[in-house]
Order: C-alpha cells, then sequence, then structure tokens
C-alpha cells in the first residue's frame, strides 16, 4: 500500500487530486495540506511513501519545497503536478507528458527510487 501526502496551496486542486486518489487501489490518502509550514511537520510524522506538490507555483518556491523534504530527512518520491502544461515532474528531474489521471496514478504507484538507494524495477524483478 503506497501512503500518499498532498500538499497543495491551491484547496480545489488539492482536493480534486485527492478525490481522484482516494478509490485508486493499493493508494491510501495519509495527509493533505495547503501550508507549506504545516505540511512539513506532518510529512516528518507521517512518512509518507509519495507526496504530490502543486507546481503550478513559481520554479523556485518548488524547489525550495523539494529541498526542505530532503532536508529534513524525509525520503518520499516527490512528484509535482503542473496543469498549466500538463506535466509531471519526480525530483530526479524526469519529466512526462499527463495525458490523464492514469498518468498520475502510474507514476505514484511506480514511485522511483531516491538517490543511494535500488532503484525500482531493478533487473531482478
Amino acid at each position: 500500500m503506497k501512503r500518499v501526502f498532498i500538499l497543495s496551496r491551491h484547496p480545489l486542486f488539492g482536493k480534486g487530486i485527492e478525490s481522484l486518489l482516494r478509490w485508486e487501489e493499493g493508494l491510501t490518502i495519509v495527509g493533505h495540506e495547503i501550508n507549506p509550514d504545516r505540511a512539513m511537520e506532518q510529512i516528518k510524522a507521517l512518512q509518507p511513501d509519495v507526496v504530490i506538490v502543486d507546481c503550478n507555483d513559481a520554479e523556485a518556491a518548488r524547489a525550495l519545497t523539494v529541498m526542505r523534504l530532503f532536508k529534513q530527512g524525509a525520503r518520499p518520491c516527490v512528484i509535482g503536478l503542473n496543469l498549466s502544461d500538463n506535466t509531471i515532474s519526480i525530483y530526479h528531474g524526469e519529466q512526462r507528458p499527463i495525458q490523464d489521471v492514469k498518468d498520475l496514478i502510474a507514476a505514484v504507484q511506480n514511485q522511483v527510487a531516491p538517490p543511494g538507494s535500488a532503484p525500482a524495477g531493478s533487473a531482478d524483478e
């Protein structure tokens, strides 16, 4: 079961993502926050597998949020969603176009491994 936390400064956007993912098998929403400071506290306590970040804000603000996650020792997969250009950005810098909600679900379920750990989908699988 993948544990998902949503950080979005836009309440309707975050609630929409939460509604889309809530019924997906293998995923559980463990938190949703609009305030980055409170989100960092919750993420540290909850230790989710995946953090979805609203990327409609400025690039610098998004990068700062991701850096804060890693500085506090959290190692979730961070997925940024940008509705203005329909992309998913995975914290390694990978970027994919979004065709529909299935692309988001695939990114959450097939998270990439954090730096320094064995990659997901290694040759043994």
